[in-house]
């Protein structure tokens, strides 16, 4: 308002409503009269040069303390949230371990609930202060109740849970509209929290220090769970995968003319899965003996990686050695027919050299043909010459050359000799 320098009559009125604090400064024409919510100004024949002017601070008008308990909200979600962490470790540590952050935004979004219906009710102007905060509290903190009894005890959560949030609201709501009182709340406030972590901080210690032991003694459970399985259970199907696949090698560079064949591409292809699987059982062994030498455990997470690859390398290992059986009963197979094409040719007496029909005695000279058992383990077959060895009735007891197994009990056949019959006379 313009300076005024002279007046026969001055009346001047302002009404508040809304509006908590106002003040008029001293350096201001002062009222006449003032109330709670109305100033007045009423002069006759007055002369001065001082303006008409009155302070009202944002954080008290209806805009400003809705505006400053906006701001608020990001520390009054803060505040539940650590004492809702509190609370629950305090009641049953590891309850809040399924607990993600969809979880944790749809609390916060249920708590901030509150301060979303009080702006819009205060923006109106139609209700008071209080009683908009009644009327949020009750619209938003049974959403807040019903989202806890999801996965918190329904008693605990009605207990601790929803005074927690309603003690939080008041602390922010003190800071905005506390007056003269709001120094005393925070006090009480400060006392009242610390005094709660003073007399129930010794259980919640001793239940996570026990909840922290519970947790490693079952991760150290199944790690040796783990080594069980890798060392134990998978290691005799792994020595024989190893024994089949060095065998099948071996084979396969005795009978190159194998390697053409179907059997010998499937004992290429296993050999090759042998080699993949050889690399991931060393890195399996060595991480799972780093971390039986540390102090360390693994993680849960880590954990079940490390079953699902033994799984996986459990899985694998079976179809290898799968197909190394049925290659290698192929492969024998195979050199069986090729033998027995062998025989519908001929086969070449040992005695005289003449090349004869198979049978038992050479047609001739008379002498015993040769045999040639085959091992049932590895294929392979060793040749005996019949005619010199002595005559015997009991089987000859052989073993294989290349594998060790024993042969079946091998019998040279006999055949009349005169000079034999003549010398005994």
């Amino acid at each position: 308002m313009p300076a005024i320098n002279k007046l026969d009559t001055l009346g001047y009125t302002v009404e508040f409503h809304g509006v908590e604090t106002f003040t008029v400064p001293k350096h201001c024409l002062q009222p006449t009269q003032s109330s709670d919510n109305k100033l007045e100004w009423s002069f006759n024949n007055i002369i001065t040069n001082r303006p008409l002017a009155i302070e009202i601070p944002g954080a008290r008008s209806a805009m400003g303390g809705v505006t400053l308990l906006s701001r608020l909200a990001a520390i009054a979600v803060l505040l539940f949230g650590a004492g809702f962490w509190y609370l629950s470790e305090w009641n049953k540590p590891g309850q809040l371990k399924d607990f993600r952050w969809g979880h944790f935004f749809l609390l916060a979004l249920n708590y901030s609930l509150f301060f979303i219906i009080f702006a819009i009710i205060r923006f109106q102007g139609h209700i008071g202060t209080w009683l908009a905060i009644v009327l949020s509290a009750a619209l938003s903190l049974p959403l807040l109740f019903l989202h806890l009894t999801r996965f918190l005890n329904r008693d605990f959560a009605l207990k601790y849970i929803l005074p927690l949030a309603v003690f939080t609201l008041a602390i922010v709501i003190n800071g905005v509209y506390g007056r003269t009182l709001r120094d005393y709340v925070f006090v009480a406030a400060l006392v009242a929290v610390l005094g709660f972590v003073t007399v129930t901080f010794k259980a919640w210690a001793e239940k996570r220090t026990d909840y922290l032991a519970d947790i490693q003694r079952q991760r150290k459970e199944k790690f040796d769970a783990l080594c069980h399985r890798f060392y134990v259970e998978a290691g005799k199907p792994w020595a024989q995968a190893l024994a089949l696949d060095s065998e099948a090698a071996r084979l396969m560079n005795l009978h190159q003319d194998v390697q053409s064949r179907a059997s010998g591409a499937m004992i290429q292809q296993a050999h090759e899965a042998m080699k993949r699987l050889q690399g991931e059982y060393k890195q399996m062994s060595e991480s799972l003996e780093l971390y039986s030498k540390s102090n360390s455990l693994l993680s849960d997470p880590l954990l079940n990686e490390k079953q699902s690859s033994m799984g996986r390398f459990e899985g694998q290992l079976n179809g290898v050695m799968k197909t190394l059986e049925q290659a290698m009963a192929d492969f024998n197979q195979e050199l069986v027919s090729g033998r027995a094409g062998d025989d519908v040719a001929g086969v070449c007496c040992l005695a005289c050299g003449s090349r004869v029909s198979p049978s038992r005695f050479c047609p001739e000279c008379g002498a015993a043909q040769a045999i040639s058992p085959a091992c049932e383990g590895c294929g392979a077959t060793i040749t005996i010459a019949s005619h010199m060895v002595c005559d015997s009735t009991e089987p000859l007891k052989l073993f294989c050359p290349q594998c060790g197994r024993a042969y079946r009990p091998v019998t040279i056949p006999v055949a009349f000799s005169t000079e034999k019959e003549a010398a005994k006379e």
